[in-house]
């Protein structure tokens, strides 16, 4: 799958309003993210493979690897709700959800949340009808809204990534065509 074609796929999930397929799907591509991102950063991204690492694995080491430590806390708590989700069979995302899950974002990611949602909102048509605030949204939009800055925030730190192993593959390329 495409960067565009896994950018619109995110977008399909996230719009669909179907709480059980925003909260499962979304979190199948923020993880793809992650593992994008932690191939993007270590040497023999397929050795990985046999690890078989857990979501909060996947999360941590991306962490560890350039995602900043921050966002931690909602990866995990994402990677809650989806299990709740899936083992419970829930089928309403509750204000009570979409708060806690707001919650676990560091103050400044909320303020970015607010910020762009602000932005956005007062730039486009497409907003009409759409409550002034995040938090006068419907839980599952709010929950949207949130995991688009999540993995706009992973993307971020990924394209990171792959300047830092450009940079490094360039100051290497002098020593490996001596050897």
């Amino acid at each position: 799958m495409t960067e565009e074609e896994l950018a619109q796929e995110f977008n399909d999930i996230v719009t669909s309003g179907d709480p059980l397929n925003v909260v499962i799907r979304s979190t199948v591509v923020i993880e793809r993210e992650l593992t994008l991102l932690i191939e993007e950063c270590v040497h023999t991204p397929s050795a990985l493979k046999s690890m078989d690492m857990t979501y909060n694995q996947t999360a941590s080491l991306a962490v560890a690897l350039g995602v900043h430590p921050r966002l931690l806390p909602p990866l995990n708590a994402l990677g809650k709700i989806r299990n709740r989700f899936a083992h419970q069979l829930i089928k309403t995302f509750s204000k009570n959800d979409a708060d806690n899950f707001y919650k676990s974002f560091h103050q400044e990611d909320k303020d970015i949340i607010t910020k762009v949602f602000t932005m956005a909102r007062g730039r486009s048509t497409l907003f009409k009808g759409i409550p002034k605030s995040p938090a006068a949204m419907e839980p599952v939009e709010r929950f949207a809204l949130c995991v688009l800055s999540l993995r706009a925030a992973i993307i971020a730190a990924r394209e990171m990534a792959r300047r830092e192993r450009e940079k490094i593959s360039k100051a290497m390329a002098p020593h490996q065509s001596q050897s």
